[in-house]
């Protein structure tokens, strides 16, 4: 009787397919795909160190800050009343104006002084302008309005313009009485060499008339 040949020899394992290793790349794809792999890593790394360096070297725009003023009102707090709210007051610099001195001479208050009658003035009249006859003129002029005339003649130059009255100290009320009868500027002169009520008229320039 033949044996066949396929019958399994006892102790021996049935052959198996081993897996085939997974076919090798060339050198030059290996080195090929390293370096864009290094390539790529670096271009990652150089980025964020780029956008670092911006965000330090830009400048901080500055934050504006915004004060912000409340006003409180403050109201009255007694029972029974109603107040208004007071408005903040804002705090002002006071100034001061300035002051004006006033270069007005203050008034002076001139005494009232009695006039007498003119029978009671005695006048003795002089040509102080030069005018011929102004003397006996002034002097007649006065003795027809009451005075007592003292008599008449030239005073020691004729340069005078505004009229004027010497009368003794004390007795301005004499000069008075006599200045009330006259048109024209007139100065008022205190003479000590006078006594009473006699008085002393130097006609001038500008002496217009004797009035009534």
């Amino acid at each position: 009787m033949a044996i066949s040949n396929d019958v399994e020899a006892p102790g021996r394992r049935p052959p198996q397919h081993r897996r085939q290793p997974p076919p090798r790349l060339p050198p030059e794809r290996r080195i090929s795909g390293r370096v864009v792999a290094v390539g790529a890593a670096a271009l990652v790394v150089a980025t964020v160190i780029g956008v670092a360096l911006a965000t330090r070297s830009t400048p901080k725009a500055p934050v504006a800050t915004t004060t912000t003023t409340i006003a409180v009102a403050t109201v009255s707090s007694v029972p029974g009343s109603t107040a208004a709210a007071t408005k903040p007051s804002a705090t002002t610099t006071p100034t001061t104006a300035p002051t004006t001195a006033s270069t007005a001479p203050p008034p002076t208050t001139v005494p009232v002084i009695a006039t007498l009658p003119p029978d009671t003035v005695l006048v003795e009249v002089l040509n102080g302008s030069g005018s011929p006859g102004e003397a006996t003129t002034v002097g007649a002029a006065l003795a027809k309005v009451g005075f007592a005339l003292n008599g008449t003649g030239n005073a020691p130059t004729f340069s005078y313009t505004t009229s004027e009255i010497e009368y003794a100290p004390g007795h301005e009320a004499a000069a008075r009485t006599l200045l009330s009868h006259l048109n024209g500027p007139t100065y008022l002169q205190v003479d000590s060499a006078l006594s009473g009520t006699n008085v002393v008229f130097v006609v001038g320039s500008s002496f217009q008339s004797v009035a009534a």
